[in-house]
């Protein structure tokens, strides 16, 4: 008989096809990490047995932009080397489309941790005005090359989400 595993608790399946939970699963990297016995970190312990805690990394509005610059320009490179094959085009637009889906998410991920609600309207701003400039460069695309639409209307609606949460957090 099986037994009943706590929610959110991760099952494996050892030699033998056993079940049992992770925690405290001593593996060969040596003793159970971080996800598996529920600490925030798997930073080593000091010598008086105090979690030792890694720097913050900040992330910035400005951060977000720079990355933008970086997808746009690397997506003209490789949409200029595609010598006109719409496959290679559409490959492109769609990892286009996905690039625009992290820098969302990364923008959710700094809405979250913003105190000032101004800023949090600037930034869903701002990814406003970015899903704006990669729709207009999928839609040159589809008229140069008759590329399908379904890139650039996810496109679309990431840009309508972010232009909802924007009108959410103006005053």
């Amino acid at each position: 008989m099986e037994a009943a595993w706590p929610a959110g608790r991760a099952r494996h399946r050892g030699a033998g096809g056993s079940s049992r939970p992770h925690v405290g699963h001593q593996s060969r990297r040596g003793p159970a990490s971080g996800w598996q016995t529920g600490q925030r970190s798997d930073y080593p312990l000091a010598k008086d047995d105090r979690q030792v805690q890694a720097p913050a990394t900040i992330l910035e509005i400005a951060d977000l932009e720079a990355i933008q610059d970086s997808v746009l320009r690397k997506f003209d490179e490789r949409v200029s080397k595609a010598d006109a094959k719409r496959e290679v085009i559409e490959r492109e637009a769609d990892r286009l489309e996905s690039q625009l889906e992290q820098l969302y998410s990364l923008s959710a991920l700094l809405a979250r941790r913003e105190p000032d609600v101004n800023r949090t309207a600037e930034l869903w701003e701002r990814l406003v005005r970015t899903c704006d400039v990669f729709a207009a460069r999928l839609f040159q695309l589809s008229q140069q090359h008759a590329l399908g639409t379904a890139a650039y209307d996810h496109i679309l609606d990431i840009r309508s989400a972010a232009e909802e949460l924007r009108a959410l957090h103006s005053p």
